[in-house]
């Protein structure tokens, strides 16, 4: 069990290990028998033919051992060095780690369980079977003798009672671009046009398929052939796609729940596998075949069945999360898979329909994921803006650096769970809804509804006891929605909450918080986003970087307070204020809940409610949470929600007119224009030019 980034630097990624001493070079062989000696009840070491060094899990384990390459590296005292010697090919690394043949469709134990009347099962619409009946006419019409079936996720939420616009069609004996040229064929007749998207195979980072796309009838549809795979010796990549049956094709898939089908032709639901409805029925995440073998597959499914399980609600199967811990799946989840694949799982586990991130980041932090997700590619050397390492910098020194970088974003977790303590409507479903799923239910931005304002009242009553416990009672003097305007606050995070794109910048900022740069530190987060995350937008890695950069300002005006007539205010003139809420921007909302994240003490992961009720109930985090909503509210008595629109009653040309030089000086004068502006908030323009010539009289 030792951290990703050593199995990475010793077999996957960084090639196999030799080592330099004074007195000559010492073989691989002596590394493994050193390993084995230092750590016998951790790992076990098989070294093969070719001088590489394979690490693997113990099977007695459930999950890994937290070992930094630092501390194994301390106990190997005959080391002097260790260098690179080679690297190994991405087609070497699955027969490394595991070396199997693929399971046969037999190998599923349960026989294919198949019920008549799928269709009133699934309780078709009146959309779906006009576009279910074209689609056979199309096959008539045209003589494609084929079955069509609908596959995987749509069957899945049907049962679950959930609507679904996405439809895989699987064809038994034709491809997906054969038949959506007949459907175009057959609009064409009727005077309607049909835009076909082609999706390549890429077996090398584990898309075996050719998927075509087209929207018909409001739905999107992916037109997929049932597939069947042949696979040669030691290797994880098929050497052969070819058309399959519903049984080898429900066997290759990710899960279970995912394997379902609908016979279009026969109105039968079938269940290939014979575990998928019973997995259904029990709320379970597994897969159809051995987990192992369908996570070497295509490593993806590691964080598609912690994205399924999170979104609904739904238990992790214990063979399953084993072989998730699996340092060889995690080592291939980090070299084999795109990052631009990574990234988009883990903005489906953010912002997808039903999404639970608070659920999907507690499996991250359960099977040490964040190194695979977020630190794949990352370089320090790059970071540092060198072209190469240091040279007296090894591979395994920087996999060090890479672990040490994991283990603080793992520290990101309790900080997750803070906020969610913080949304939560009841204290006992702490370990279930998440935030997201929370917030858009409450209706209007304008006032608390009873929502909020139930939650606000359960938080008096709590925030009142936990002060009498800390002898401050003389500081809460009205009740607690009263006094610290939590409406405002709870009003601020839902706004963020409600729109997609901010809603997946502020996780990814809260995830990355560990990593951001603190005071005129380096940023990490940034090099984190452009290399370990490739696909995400400036905008988006802007926007993250300037809730990292303003966050300590939120922070820092929300906990400096004044007793006014024996109740705490906050200062903060609104001329100050309304500065803040301008540089952080259109999202200063983010920022601030971000601020409010920081500011928080974590909370354990995964709480009780006897945890969560605890931590409630601190002195430190009702003080924070109280300092936080004075904020809010004082945001809102300024009026100073839409600020960062605020235009200068002047612009350039007409200070220039009026003496100001041309250059720097304009930027400059506009500024404090703006600033003047938020001291007086009715003035005018006139007052404007007044404020101006006065202004150009007073400088030297």
């Amino acid at each position: 069990p030792f951290c990703p980034a050593f199995a990475r630097a010793t077999c996957c990624r960084f090639g196999p290990l030799g080592l330099d001493a004074p007195g000559g070079g010492m073989t691989v062989g002596l590394v493994a028998v050193m390993l084995l000696a230092a750590l016998p009840d951790f790992a076990r070491v098989a070294v093969g033919s070719a001088p590489r060094l394979i690490v693997r899990r113990a099977p007695a384990r459930s999950a890994p051992v937290a070992l930094t390459v630092s501390e194994i590296v301390s106990a190997l005292p005959g080391l002097v060095g260790l260098r690179v010697l080679s690297s190994l090919a991405p087609s070497e690394i699955a027969g490394s780690i595991a070396r199997f043949p693929p399971a046969a469709p037999a190998d599923v134990a349960n026989p294919p369980l198949v019920l008549p009347d799928g269709g009133r099962r699934l309780q078709l619409s009146e959309r779906e079977s006009e576009l279910f009946d074209f689609l056979k006419e199309v096959a008539a019409v045209s003589g494609c003798k084929t079955t069509m079936r609908v596959a995987g996720g749509w069957v899945r939420d049907k049962l679950l009672g959930r609507d679904c616009d996405d439809i895989d069609l699987a064809l038994d004996n034709m491809t997906g671009l054969s038949f959506a040229n007949a459907i175009r064929a057959a609009l064409e007749e009727r005077g309607e046009l049909l835009h076909i998207g082609v999706i390549q195979a890429n077996p090398e980072q584990s898309k075996h398929l050719e998927t075509v796309a087209i929207s018909l009838r409001g739905f999107a549809i992916d037109l997929v052939n049932l597939r069947s795979e042949e696979y040669s010796s030691g290797s994880r990549i098929p050497s052969d796609v070819h058309f399959g049956s519903p049984l080898s094709d429900a066997a290759r898939r990710d899960l279970t729940i995912n394997s379902m089908f609908y016979n279009l032709h026969t109105d039968a639901l079938e269940d290939m596998t014979g575990r998928a409805l019973a997995d259904l029925e029990a709320r379970r995440i597994d897969t159809p075949l051995e987990p192992l073998e369908t996570l070497l597959d295509d490593p993806l499914r590691v964080l598609r069945a912690i994205r399924f399980g999170a979104r609904f609600d739904y238990d992790i199967a214990e063979r399953l999360s084993t072989a998730m811990c699996d340092q060889g799946v995690q080592a291939q989840l980090s070299s084999k898979i795109s990052r631009e694949r990574v990234l988009r799982e883990l903005a489906s586990m953010i912002g997808a329909s039903g999404a639970a991130p608070v659920r999907a980041f507690r499996q991250i932090h359960a099977l040490r994921l964040h190194e695979a997700i977020f630190l794949a590619d990352f370089r320090f050397d790059k970071m540092f803006g060198k072209s190469a390492p240091p040279p007296d910098e090894s591979e395994v020194e920087r996999a060090a650096r890479t672990h040490e970088a994991s283990r603080a974003l793992r520290g990101a977790t309790g900080h997750i769970e803070s906020l969610h303590a913080i949304l939560s409507e009841d204290v006992g479903q702490s370990a279930g809804p998440c935030v997201d799923r929370r917030v858009t239910r409450w209706k209007g931005f304008d006032a608390p509804n009873n929502t909020q304002q139930a939650l606000a009242d359960k938080w008096t009553a709590e925030v009142e006891a936990a002060a009498a416990a800390a002898h401050v009672a003389s500081e809460v003097h009205t009740p607690y929605a009263e006094t610290l305007g939590l409406g405002a606050l709870l009003q601020n995070m839902q706004q963020v909450h409600a729109d997609k794109s901010e809603r997946f910048r502020v996780w990814m900022a809260t995830a990355l918080l560990p990593l951001a740069p603190r005071r005129g530190g380096r940023d990490l987060a940034e090099s984190v986003m452009r290399q370990g995350l490739r696909g995400m937008t400036s905008a988006d890695i802007l926007a993250v970087q300037r809730m990292h950069a303003h966050a300590p300002d939120f922070e820092e005006m929300a906990l400096r307070r004044t007793m006014v007539e024996g109740r705490p205010t906050n200062p903060a003139s609104r001329r100050e204020l309304g500065m803040l809420l301008r540089a952080s921007g259109k999202t200063w909302r983010s920022t601030l809940q971000l601020a409010l994240v920081r500011t928080l003490p974590p909370l354990e992961v995964a709480p009780t409610e006897a945890q969560t009720k605890e931590w409630r109930g601190r002195a430190e985090t009702v003080e924070v949470v109280r300092a936080f909503a004075q904020l809010s509210r004082h945001i809102e008595k300024q009026k100073l929600q839409e600020v960062w629109a605020l235009l200068p009653l002047l612009d350039g040309n007409e200070l220039m007119a009026n003496g100001v030089p041309k250059g720097r000086a304009v930027g400059i004068a506009l500024a404090e224009l703006v600033a003047w502006q938020l001291e007086q908030p009715e003035a005018t323009r006139s007052d404007a030019l007044a404020w101006l010539k006065l202004h150009l009289a007073e400088e030297p």
